[in-house]
């Protein structure tokens, strides 16, 4: 029988049974709620739906006037929340609710809040599977972002917190995470440049999602760097060894070297320990694996200011340098115990510097490339003096010689021999000028002088008082103390063919290892901040 009738402010439409509603009915209750399914014995039993002044609905099972048994309710928020209720109440188990966002969650509820297992996901296409707590993601879960970055390990209240590993295309993090940022120990892995190649490694210490603390980088390249991080960068003391072998140990200022005091080991044995500014910088000093040593001051990786430098065979030189050569004023002293004292330009001897050799000849004067060139006075062992021009290390151009034994000759020379206009004056003798002969024959002071004058011809090879023999218009000269020599013979029996052959004559001074061939400078190396995570 149907019927409609007013229950205690209650409008009820539909089935009844021994005065009571049973069957299928609607009921607009006093309260506001409208149900529309079935009763049993006066009471909501079975399938129907219930509409909440709240603007709540619950479409499924009820029991004894109450939501019971599998169900769909609806919120008014437009949340839907189906699965297992009891007694009025959503009942812990299994279940499914649907945020109004987007949001779906499949798993298990405990007192309204998804607990232990389950699977979620996300409007931005984000999508998390694993153990949950009052409604958290919380413990071990993935999480996979729309972006195909993954994270696998330990969530704590909806964040990652604990230890994890995340991808990132071919990028791979596994360490500890706080509040959903890397923090504490973890790897990295970059991103190679090329597949197949390899890539860089960061194991070390993270703060904030950026390294920080103690590290160790290791670069595809070989580069390894061992030290301290601050905001993503090589920050504080550490270690650089190169790929090629050279090592860099010392302070790094926001990702550059940059120390006071550093030292800089090469492969090959070289090492260098001073001050540094992405290069050798300041005072410091280089030895290298060959034997030569210097100390002093560099300038962007060379030598430059100030300094000494020791060379194996035992020369060593103290003054001023620029861009890696001996540059202004310097003293040398040689292995020979010789010495020069002067100007220097691009490493070897120009400018005005005199030269003091072991055995009593000094030179000095004017240098050119390394040799005796311009106005120049040399002293010889013997005390014989030449005072004027010089030329490629030779006597050349106008000059004055006087001999040990008092006597001089003024005039011209070529090539280290008297060529052209001068004149000669013996011990206790007269002078007159002199025409040079054709082949500019170098000429020996004697001890004591000819009794008589010598008439000598250009051709005449004289070589004593005995052979003299008078041509038909010889030159008398009236010099007493001259004898011909050997015409290619040198004018100082002590100085064979010219004054000195070693050191005046020495090429560039070249080190067996030359640091202008082998700049101090590092490696530029660059660093790559590692993209940060999706925050979920």
């Amino acid at each position: 029988m149907q019927s409609g009738a007013s229950l205690s402010g209650d409008h009820y439409r539909g089935e009844w049974h021994n005065d009571m509603r049973n069957g299928n009915g609607e009921c607009e209750y006093a309260n506001g709620e409208r149900y529309s399914g079935e009763f049993r014995d006066d009471v909501r039993r079975g399938q129907g739906t219930c509409t909440y002044p709240t603007g709540e609905q619950y479409t499924g099972m009820w029991e004894d006037d109450l939501p019971h048994g599998h169900g769909a309710l609806t919120l008014a928020s437009g949340d839907v929340f189906e699965g297992e209720f009891s007694q009025g109440a959503r009942a812990n188990g299994p279940g499914r609710l649907t945020y109004a966002t987007g949001q779906v969650f499949e798993g298990n509820f405990v007192g309204d809040l998804p607990e232990g297992d389950g699977l979620c996901s996300f409007p931005n296409g984000d999508r998390y599977e694993g153990t949950w707590h009052k409604g958290y993601m919380h413990g071990q879960g993935r999480l996979v972002f729309a972006t195909s970055a993954e994270y696998t390990g330990e969530f704590c209240r909806g964040r990652r917190n604990g230890v994890g590993t995340m991808v990132e295309g071919d990028c791979r993090y596994t360490g500890e995470w706080n509040n959903d940022l890397r923090a504490g120990q973890g790897t990295m892995q970059y991103s190679a440049e090329a597949p197949g190649m390899p890539c860089d490694v960061y194991t070390g210490g993270w703060a904030k999602d950026m390294r920080s603390g103690i590290g160790t980088m290791k670069h595809s390249n070989g580069d390894v760097y061992e030290g301290r991080w601050a905001a993503d960068k090589r920050h504080g003391l550490g270690v650089l060894v190169f790929g090629n072998g050279d090592r860099y140990i010392g302070e790094f200022r926001h990702d550059e070297p940059s120390s006071v005091r550093a030292r800089l080991e090469y492969a090959n044995g070289d090492v260098y320990d001073g001050s540094f500014r992405g290069k050798p910088h300041g005072s410091g000093s280089y030895h290298s694996a060959h034997g030569v040593r210097y100390t002093g001051e560099f300038c962007e990786g060379l030598k430059s200011g100030q300094g000494t430098e020791e060379l194996p065979d035992g020369e060593s030189y103290t003054g001023f340098f620029s861009n890696d050569c001996r540059e202004g004023r310097g003293t040398c002293r040689y292995a020979d115990k010789s010495e020069y004292r002067g100007d220097w330009k691009a490493g070897i001897r120009s400018g005005h510097g005199s030269q003091e050799d072991g055995d009593g000849c000094r030179y000095e004067g004017a240098w050119l490339g390394d040799m005796r060139h311009g106005q120049g006075v040399q002293h010889y062992a013997d005390g014989t003096v030449y005072d004027g021009a010089w030329q490629g290390n030779k006597r050349h151009g106008f000059g004055t010689a006087v001999f040990s034994d008092g006597s001089r000759y003024q005039g011209d020379w070529a090539n280290d021999m008297r060529a052209g206009t001068g004149s000669a004056t013996t011990f206790g003798g007269a002078s007159s000028p002199r025409a040079a002969t054709p082949r500019s024959s170098s000429l020996q002071a004697t001890a004591k002088p000819v009794s008589s004058p010598l008439r000598i011809s250009p051709s005449s090879g004289v070589t004593s008082q005995g052979q003299i023999r008078a041509p038909p218009s010889p030159v008398v000269t009236p010099v007493a103390a001259f004898v011909r020599i050997s015409s290619q013979a040198a004018l100082f029996p002590s100085q064979p063919n010219h004054p000195r052959a070693s050191p005046l004559a020495r090429g560039p001074v070249t080190p067996v290892a030359s640091m202008s061939s082998r700049p101090l400078q590092l490696p530029s190396t660059q660093f790559r901040a590692s993209p940060r995570s999706t925050k979920l």
